[in-house]
């Protein structure tokens, strides 16, 4: 059984059923930054992605839960074991077989995972031409547009390894387009976007681009309201509510309100909720990829999130009010408390029992006698 502490177990997207094998190509991307990052530094970070067929794939890395006893590198005493197993004949195994066809099995030290999650090329290309848009604002073919990106920066050599199906599906989505010869401008849409792939490769090279900022913001747009509507309604046929859904409603919980079930209230909750989820969904995405388009995206749509500002206002100020009435009893109660034990201790101090007095009774004295008329 081989020992291996370098290799990761990545889990691939699935396969359709009418494919038998497809060729995995690992490409490193760079990673948008903001233009307000305090950085200096000219290189690059960069990303890894895989490449299936004309699809494109975002790597990341899972990690595991650290146990009590730790590496030096800080991660978890964990490994993949893989078990021998008997392979059927005529299938290549990853491992090493016997005569029998037996695999000798694995162990994987590193207890890291990777994943690959759909990744849709707009978003870099977006980052690219905000940044550079003075070099996109005419028209250009597509082998045009990939020499321009191959010489904006340093690093840039990855604009090759692309598929042009993926170019041209991502340039669709954000640039105006014309055909030499009077095909019109195509957005994309209609019967643009009802084509074939391959009609629109055979024709890309009469095709021509220019980058738009309107498209694009709309574009981003439709991507957040699609994320703010999966927040709100994905657990709808569901018992259970998702992870974003249930830090919304916690956020929101005012634990001064009265349950009261009115209309107006579960309206405005309603409104809360939307607000939030918008919120988180413009984060997501915007902070996620494209982070210099956030403030466009919130002036051009005019998104207005004054309510719930106004909200968390009102509930930041009733629970300082809770606190100071809960200082208050405290204080009442630590100064009864003591005013009674005072008491108490006092009464102890001055509480000795004093003996009574005998009465005697009248005639029975020991003078009596003696005051007797004779």
């Amino acid at each position: 059984m081989q020992v291996d502490k370098d290799s990761q177990v990545i889990i691939l997207p699935r396969l359709n059923s009418l494919d038998h094998s497809t060729e995995h190509k690992i490409i490193n991307l760079p990673i948008p930054k903001s233009s307000s990052s305090s950085s200096s530094s000219s290189t690059v970070s960069t990303k890894s992605y895989l490449i299936q067929d004309s699809r494109l794939f975002e790597l990341n890395v899972i990690k595991g839960d650290n146990s009590n006893v730790r590496l030096k590198s800080g991660d978890a005493v964990k490994s993949y074991i893989f078990e021998p197993v008997i392979e059927p004949k005529g299938i290549n195994s990853t491992f090493p077989a016997d005569e029998d066809n037996r695999t000798q099995g694995a162990v994987l030290q590193s207890c890291h995972t990777l994943i690959a999650s759909p990744y849709n090329f707009t978003y870099l290309l977006i980052t690219i031409f905000e940044k550079h848009g003075d070099k996109f604002s005419r028209f250009h073919t597509l082998d045009d547009i990939r020499d321009r990106l191959s010489s904006l920066e340093l690093g840039h050599d990855w604009v090759y390894d692309i598929p042009r199906v993926v170019f041209l599906k991502s340039l669709a989505n954000i640039c105006e387009s014309i055909i030499e010869g009077g095909g019109g401008n195509g957005d994309g849409n209609g019967e643009e976007g009802n084509r074939s792939l391959s009609d629109a490769i055979e024709d890309a090279g009469d095709r021509f681009f220019k980058y738009s900022e309107t498209k694009s913001l709309e574009w981003i747009n439709s991507k957040i309201v699609a994320l703010q509507q999966w927040i709100l309604h994905s657990d709808d046929d569901k018992r259970t509510t998702n992870s974003i859904m249930s830090k919304i409603k916690k956020g929101l919980h005012d634990p001064t309100r009265n349950e009261d079930t009115s209309t107006n209230q579960e309206e405005e909750q309603n409104q809360l909720m939307d607000q939030m989820a918008m919120i988180y969904a413009i984060d997501y995405v915007c902070d996620s990829y494209i982070p210099d388009t956030k403030s466009k995206i919130i002036s051009q749509f005019k998104y207005d999130f004054g309510k719930v500002d106004d909200y968390f206002a009102q509930l930041k100020q009733k629970q300082k009010d809770l606190e100071a009435v809960e200082a208050n009893m405290n204080e009442v109660i630590t100064a009864t408390a003591n005013t009674t034990n005072a008491s108490a201790t006092g009464t102890k101090k001055n509480g000795k029992k004093k003996n009574p007095v005998k009465k005697v009774a009248v005639g029975k004295g020991a003078l009596d006698g003696f005051f007797k008329k004779a």
